[in-house]
């Protein structure tokens, strides 16, 4: 049974502009993980299956992290801020062929968290 699932956001420059949204997806099924990265262990993979159509990385430190999506060849890439990607077209975009992966790795010599939330299509 699809579950419904909202997200927002807001952009503003103090007396500029602003921008904000609230969107609502019909999702079949989500999954949530937390996962600890250091400079100490290997880079971590992380596995997804299904047809995503929402994705939310965050993390407790910036610093020296590094991912990249289910290319096993392509470069790490600097992920240096919150990352929302939502849609099978952005998706798309971003992982072509499809997301199946995730990987992860910092230069940081503290650990840092990562939150990743995933919606799947129904």
């Amino acid at each position: 049974m699809p579950e419904s699932i909202k997200y927002a956001g807001s952009v503003s420059v103090p007396g500029g502009p602003a921008v904000a949204f609230s969107e609502t997806l019909s999702l079949e099924i989500f999954a949530k993980a937390n996962i600890v990265v250091s400079s100490t262990t290997p880079p971590v993979v992380v596995p997804i299956a299904g047809a995503v159509l929402l994705l939310l990385v965050r993390a407790t430190s910036y610093t020296g992290l590094k991912f990249r999506t289910s290319a096993t060849d392509a470069a790490l890439g600097d992920l240096d801020q919150p990352l929302l990607i939502a849609g099978k077209g952005a998706l798309d975009l971003f992982s072509p062929g499809g997301l199946t992966s995730l990987t992860f790795e910092t230069t940081n010599t503290t650990s840092t968290t990562i939150d990743i939330f995933v919606g799947y299509q129904p």
